[in-house]
């Protein structure tokens, strides 16, 4: 293949390319976070910066772990059941995204050492991510496809508590951070216009590409009165280049049938840093409101996707191709607001609020990268049972959102709309001792 013909691939990989970053469309939270890591932190909707007591502050404020009197282990289960999640665009496409059922979980293990006012833990959580997956889409190029974008980060973290004094405890928590990606564009088109390079295609399939990196949480909380708590948290940027995956090309309108390229490698991927602050307030005996603010450097995060593949499997295919798509996001704030109010000594109640707004720029969304949904309600209980035991669960309600958007760089017409909302369940057992 010459030099027209390479750009032409080049071209026609543009679409891949803006699709590649898979953060999440139908589990969108803040963005790609979740907007909490454990019951407590979940069911008052993230208002967690200040309320962090348990396992899960490894993940939102380690200086909470200073609360626990001795040690903790907590088992986390949680799924979101997608009620709305839709594609509609040019070319007559109406669908819903077909992996409708997201399970995702987490561990976590504390323990304060010889009784001292250090209290050191591990765990295992879910950041975020999840996808989407859209079967027999109308496709530009006649005939039908698929459009399937999956993209997951998980965590190992293990932290350390101190109590400095009575009022202040200082926390750190350092992560093992593993992301994993893959993705079908159109992988059975292929099409090409030796008069219309615009029109020239290949689907494209991308496997496996993954990406292990570091990160570190600092957190802080401090006693302000006897009914006021305060917190602080800072969490780096962690870049996410996925690599030593596959790259399948399908050039059979060219007459090379479908190339494997052997190393395939996606940039432009990050977990945001994060600055939060936040404040509990002991209104009654009973009742406790958290509230926290967040702002999520969303704009570092997120700015170009690069697709790069090499090493095909046949000798007349381009020995490389190369892709940058621009993604124009935003830093964002988060708002957060929870309640815990105990009926009694074994049983107490939880509600909260969470909104940020969505983070990327409209013109720059697509099928698969379209995390829209701004406001979550959430409700649920704990109940202790005996001494040791404690087990919680409850919903988290994303309210409805609709985009309607036009990006060029998407060859499905104008006036492509997204549209979602789902219910997602939340569910921890807990023992202490």
């Amino acid at each position: 293949m010459g030099t027209p013909a390479r750009r032409r691939l080049c071209l026609a990989l543009s679409l891949p390319a803006l699709f590649a970053l898979a953060v999440g469309s139908v589990e969108a939270n803040n963005g790609i976070n979740q907007i909490g890591f454990g019951t407590e932190s979940a069911l008052m909707a993230g208002a967690d910066t200040a309320m962090a007591r348990d396992t899960s502050a490894l993940n939102t404020n380690p200086a909470g772990l200073s609360q626990l009197s001795a040690g903790r282990v907590d088992v986390y289960l949680a799924s979101a059941f997608i009620h709305d999640g839709v594609h509609r665009d040019g070319l007559g496409n109406d669908r819903q995204v077909t992996n409708k059922v997201i399970p995702v979980a987490g561990l976590g293990l504390a323990h304060r050492i010889s009784g001292g006012p250090v209290v050191a833990g591990i765990g295992m959580f879910f950041q975020g991510g999840s996808g989407a997956q859209f079967e027999n889409l109308a496709t530009p190029f006649g005939g039908r496809d698929q459009l399937t974008a999956l993209f997951g980060v998980g965590k190992l973290t293990g932290g350390l508590s101190w109590e400095v004094t009575p009022k202040l405890s200082l926390g750190v928590g350092v992560s093992a951070v593993v992301a994993v990606a893959e993705q079908k564009i159109f992988p059975n088109s292929s099409n090409f216009d030796a008069f219309d390079p615009t029109r020239t295609f290949f689907g494209v399939s991308v496997d496996n590409v993954r990406a292990s990196r570091s990160g570190y949480r600092l957190g802080a909380q401090y006693q302000l009165s006897p009914s006021v708590r305060l917190g602080f948290v800072f969490a780096n940027r962690v870049a996410l280049p996925l690599t030593d995956g596959q790259a399948r090309v399908n050039m059979s309108s060219v007459g090379l049938g479908t190339v494997t390229y052997g190393n395939a490698r996606l940039e432009g991927l990050a977990i945001p840093r994060e600055i939060s602050v936040g404040a509990t307030w002991a209104a009654t005996d009973a009742t406790l409101l958290s509230f926290k603010v967040s702002r999520l450097g969303w704009a570092r995060a997120f700015d170009s996707i690069v697709l790069d593949a090499s090493g095909p499997d046949n000798a007349f295919a381009p020995s490389g191709v190369r892709q940058v798509t621009d993604i124009t996001a935003r830093d964002r704030t988060i708002y957060a607001l929870g309640v815990r109010h105990a009926l009694d000594d074994r049983l107490v109640l939880y509600a909260g609020f969470n909104y940020m707004k969505q983070p990327f720029e409209v013109q720059t969304l697509s099928p698969t990268l379209a995390p829209i949904g701004e406001k979550h309600l959430t409700l649920g209980a704990t109940r202790q049972f005996g001494e040791r035991h404690h087990f919680a669960a409850g919903l988290e309600y994303l309210f409805p959102a609709e985009v309607r958007y036009t990006n060029p760089q998407v060859p499905l017409g104008p006036g492509l709309t997204a549209r979602l909302e789902y219910i997602a369940f939340h569910a921890m057992y807990s023992y202490a001792w």
